[in-house]
C-alpha cells in the first residue's frame, strides 16, 4: 500500500473505536487498495484486543495488529507500530484522535504529487473530549498555520523556524517509511516519550523535503493527555524539556537550529502553564525546585527564564487562586 496509517495504542479502547470509525468511513473503491490499518498495543488491560479483532472482520482495508507481551512504553510502540507497517509512507495517529473526512484522500493525493517529500505535516481541529465541540483556537498558535498556504520549506532553517512546535503531537506526521528506519542513534531516547522527534529531527537535518499540507486533516481529542495522567506534573513537565536535549543531539549546542528549538520551548505558554497549573493544584515546593534545576542550564542567559519563569514558580499558590477568584469567582 502506498499509505499505512499507524496506530500505537494502551488502554484506550474506549477512544480507538472513533479512530478506527473515522478512517474506515474514508474508505472507497478509489482508494481501499493504498491505505491499511496498523496497530501496536502495549499490552492494554481493557478489550482493546477484542475490539481490533472485531474491526478486523468487518474492515475494508487490512489491519495489521501487535501486541507487546508487556507494557514498552510509548517510544517502543511508536518504533514498533511503523516497523510493522507495509506502507510506502506512515502516518502516525494517536489512538484518540481522529482523522477529519477528506484527510485519507488528501494526503494520499499529495503524496502521488510529492514524490520527492520525505515528511508532511498539516493542521488539526481541537475537540472536546466527547468530541462533541470543534473548534481551531489554540493557547500556542502553530506557527506553519501563519503560512495560509500549500508550502514546501526551502531548507531547514525555515522548516524549524516555522513547524518546531508540531512534532511533538504525532498525529501531524506523515513520513518516508524507508527514511523514517533509516535514522540511527535513537535508542538513547527511548524513554523520553519523544523518539519520534528525534527521528524527525535528524531527517530534517540530512535535508530531507517538509511541506506543510494548510488543512485541518485530523482530531485532537483535548483534556486527555495520558502522559499527565500516567507520569504526573513533573514528569510531564521532564518530557517537555527533552525537546531540546533532543535538538541539542541532532544539531550541536551551538547551531542555529538548537537556537530556534529553544527559543520556540520557553515562549510557549502551553510550557509555562505547566508551572501555573502546578500552582493551582497547590503541588509541593519540591516541583518547582526541580523545575528551576531543569530549567537553569538551558536558559541561564535567556532573560524571559529570570522575567517570567522564576517569579511563577516564586508566587505563592494562594495568589494564582485569589487571582482566579476576582476572575471567575472560583477559588
Amino acid at each position: 500500500p502506498l499509505l499505512s496509517i499507524c496506530i500505537p495504542t494502551y488502554n484506550r479502547a474506549r477512544y480507538l473505536k472513533d479512530a478506527l470509525d473515522s478512517i474506515i468511513k474514508q474508505i472507497n473503491e478509489n482508494n481501499k487498495d493504498k491505505v491499511e490499518i496498523c496497530i501496536s498495543d502495549n499490552a492494554s488491560e481493557d478489550n482493546t484486543e477484542e475490539l481490533i479483532k472485531e474491526y478486523q472482520k468487518k474492515s475494508p482495508i487490512p489491519i495489521i495488529y501487535h501486541r507487546n507481551k508487556k507494557n514498552m512504553g510509548a517510544d517502543y510502540n511508536y518504533l514498533k507500530v511503523v516497523e510493522i507497517a507495509n506502507g510506502e509512507y506512515c502516518w502516525l495517529l494517536g489512538s484518540d484522535d481522529i482523522i477529519e473526512d477528506g484527510g485519507i484522500d488528501t494526503v494520499l493525493s499529495e503524496i502521488e504529487k510529492n514524490k520527492d517529500v520525505d515528511i508532511f505535516t498539516f493542521d488539526r481541529y481541537i475537540y472536546s473530549k466527547n468530541l462533541n465541540n470543534k473548534h481551531t483556537k489554540e493557547v500556542d498558535e502553530p506557527k506553519t498555520r501563519k503560512l495560509g498556504k500549500d508550502y514546501i520549506f526551502n531548507n531547514k532553517i525555515e522548516c524549524l523556524k516555522y513547524s518546531s512546535g508540531n512534532w511533538g503531537y504525532i498525529s501531524v506526521i506523515v513520513v518516508n517509511r524507508k527514511k523514517w528506519l533509516s535514522v540511527k542513534g535513537y535508542e538513547k531516547w527511548i524513554g523520553s516519550a519523544y523518539v519520534h522527534v528525534y527521528i524527525i529531527y535528524s531527517l530534517i537535518k540530512q535535508g530531507s523535503k517538509v511541506k506543510f499540507i494548510n488543512k485541518h486533516l485530523v482530531g485532537w481529542r483535548s483534556d486527555n493527555d495520558s502522559f499527565l495522567h500516567e507520569l504526573g506534573e513533573y514528569r510531564r513537565f521532564k518530557i517537555d524539556i527533552n525537546y531540546v536535549y533532543i535538538a541539542e543531539d541532532v544539531f550541536g549546542k551551538d547551531s542555529e537550529e538548537y537556537k530556534i528549538v529553544k527559543d520556540m520551548l520557553i515562549n510557549r505558554s502551553g510550557f509555562w502553564g505547566r508551572i501555573t497549573g502546578a500552582k493551582f493544584k497547590g503541588l509541593s515546593y519540591k516541583f518547582y525546585v526541580n523545575a528551576f534545576k531543569d530549567l537553569f542550564p538551558i536558559y541561564k542567559d535567556h532573560p524571559k527564564f529570570w522575567l517570567w519563569y522564576v517569579p511563577l514558580m516564586i508566587i505563592p499558590s494562594f495568589v494564582y487562586r485569589f487571582i482566579r477568584f476576582i476572575i471567575k469567582g472560583k477559588w
